[in-house]
């Protein structure tokens, strides 16, 4: 790709899931260690400062012969008097953390290796993902609510990109919890938001932080709208069918009266599509329990987001994964007058995400309304 045509600054803002941008220079058959100093070559030192290098690899690539090319290239550099140090990491590839704090961009380089399966692209990074302003935005504000879950900044930015949402139009939040939705939609330049939750402390929460980012980032907040509202009644506060896109993490359950992990080899499977059985004379199983009155809440919030979406307008929607166990809601919400737009070639189309060992995992959907 032609760098020089791409503001690969404002792309890394934009995109919440991209962790590094890198400009690919060779296509080869093999790696070499001639083929990585043309690339060094291309990056060349800073006056008067260490030159610092490391590698990134994807796909099947031999780990130990890059780190020798490394070692070999350490040597080649010297010869040449050039201060270096060659930085190295755990993982197969350097974290943005490490690209950043060892100033691989800037006076270095992060020789990016891929092997597709019949070739290997090389290049570097020419963006990384800037951490500290995530955690900042995370961990920063003056409101958090660990108890009912927090969504991740860079996954709220991923799930607004989603909804495809032109600047001119409305994002609502209704399950706006400590207002992490909204705070992201300001920074990539929406201005008509609305914000709402059941619950009183969440509202307050979402306004402090709100606060907050009009002082510390200067963000405008004049055009956004915040008020407590149940969900199942919705379109009492707002008009029918003025909202554009809802991008929203809804309440994803009690996560202390899920059963542990080592419980739930135990439980039952819940195959995808089976539906729940209420049964009285059925065992009780709290998992399952969960994932019923989960359900009744999503679909009620579906009828009310089919009142207040204008035609073809998106909801851009997590469910929880509870120990393996979905919410199969999703030809529920077909009939209340939905269609699921394809995330994934997975069978339910959706996109997963979680971290290693995570209980509840999140699984992202995005509807459309007909």
């Amino acid at each position: 790709m032609a760098m020089r045509r791409l503001d690969v600054d404002w792309l890394q803002a934009r995109l919440g899931g991209t962790i590094k941008i890198a400009s690919l220079k060779f296509q080869a058959s093999s790696i070499n260690q001639e083929i990585i100093e043309k690339l060094i070559q291309q990056q060349p030192p800073a006056k008067n400062k260490r030159f610092q290098f490391g590698f990134s690899a994807y796909g099947r690539v031999n780990m130990k012969e890059l780190k020798q090319i490394g070692l070999n290239l350490k040597r080649v550099l010297r010869l040449k008097k050039v201060r270096s140090r060659f930085v190295v990491s755990k993982e197969s590839a350097l974290s943005s953390v490490i690209v950043h704090k060892e100033k691989l961009i800037d006076q270095g380089a992060d020789v990016v290796v891929i092997n597709s399966g019949k070739e290997y692209y090389l290049g570097y990074t020419v963006s990384a993902q800037k951490f500290q302003e995530y955690s900042e935005r995370d961990y920063g504000r003056p409101q958090r609510d660990d108890q009912s879950g927090m969504l991740p900044p860079k996954l709220a930015k991923m799930m607004i990109n989603l909804g495809r949402a032109g600047f001119d139009q409305t994002i609502l939040d209704p399950f706006c919890g400590s207002g992490t939705v909204i705070q992201e939609a300001l920074l990539l330049g929406y201005k008509k938001i609305i914000g709402s939750d059941i619950a009183a402390k969440a509202v307050s929460d979402t306004i402090n932080n709100l606060e907050w980012l009009k002082v510390k980032l200067q963000q405008d907040i004049a055009g956004v709208k915040i008020f407590q509202q149940d969900v199942k009644s919705l379109s009492a506060k707002i008009q029918p069918q003025s909202v554009d896109v809802i991008v929203t993490e809804p309440y994803l359950g009690p996560a202390r009266a899920i059963p542990s992990s080592q419980d739930a080899k135990y439980l039952p499977v819940r195959p995808a599509g089976q539906k729940i059985s209420t049964s009285k004379s059925q065992v009780s199983n709290p998992e399952i329990d969960v994932i019923d009155e989960l359900s009744k809440l999503y679909l009620k919030a579906f009828a009310q987001f089919h009142q207040v979406l204008k035609k073809e307008g998106k909801a851009v929607i997590i469910l929880p994964i509870i120990n393996n166990q979905t919410v199969d809601i999703i030809n529920d919400v077909k009939c209340l007058g939905f269609v699921s737009l394809p995330l994934s070639d997975c069978p339910r189309k959706s996109i997963v995400y979680a971290r290693p060992g995570q209980r509840v995992r999140r699984e992202i959907f995005v509807f459309k309304k007909i």
